[in-house]
């Protein structure tokens, strides 16, 4: 649902140029569930705010929660006095707060993302939008024995994939400061392995409590 006010002429001029300016976010985050990498909510940001606020624009966004819905409204503002809002939602099965955080932020990129006009190829709504029966893995035949080349890239998506997690820890809360230091630590060091998996399972079993 869109509403706007009596008069949108200065607002639609600015946001025209501004879209004209804006270029797609740079995908600078991994997906820990769908090992796909994304532009996330601080990239979109970064991207468009100085664009907006050159042509004296800016957004703010409320969210809401009621009834196993999660809610988003965007409010495009000029400096005329001029406004554009836009409505967003999508319904829960796990009504946890890592979920409705995990939601809302994925709803603030999706409908910034939309205004702006930048495109969205993947997206991190994984812990929203989670089957609620997932069907069984395929068994899959064995795999052949890595190699030292086939290590490093294991390692690479494995670190990706637990700094991604770490920053939507920091920023939904749910895990206390000395593993989030004893992750960083990990990811400063650069592994190995073993230690990068356990961190995972760790911060993955946490957020899902």
């Amino acid at each position: 649902m869109v509403t706007m006010s009596e008069e949108i002429g200065h607002l639609s001029a600015a946001l025209v140029k501004a879209q004209s300016e804006v270029d797609n976010a740079v995908k600078n985050a991994t997906n820990p569930h769908f090992r796909s990498s994304y532009a996330n909510l601080e990239a979109v940001l970064f991207t468009v705010k100085p664009i907006l606020a050159k042509h004296d624009l800016s957004v703010v966004q409320f969210p809401g929660y009621e009834d196993g819905v999660c809610t988003l409204s965007t409010l495009v503002l000029h400096k005329s006095g001029e406004w554009l809002q836009s409505e967003a939602g999508a319904p829960l099965d796990k009504p946890t707060a890592w979920s409705v955080g995990s939601c809302v932020t994925y709803l603030r990129r999706y409908s910034l993302a939309s205004i702006c006009q930048i495109a969205q190829e993947d997206d991190d709504g994984s812990a929203a939008s989670e089957p609620s029966n997932p069907k069984p893995a395929k068994q899959t035949k064995p795999t052949k024995k890595l190699t030292a080349v086939d290590d490093k890239k294991l390692l690479a998506e494995r670190l990706g994939v637990l700094e991604s997690i770490l920053q939507a820890v920091e920023e939904h809360g749910g895990v206390d400061a000395k593993h989030l230091t004893l992750g960083r630590e990990i990811l400063k060091d650069g592994g190995p392995l073993d230690r990068a998996d356990k961190a995972i399972a760790f911060l993955e079993k946490e957020v899902g409590r």
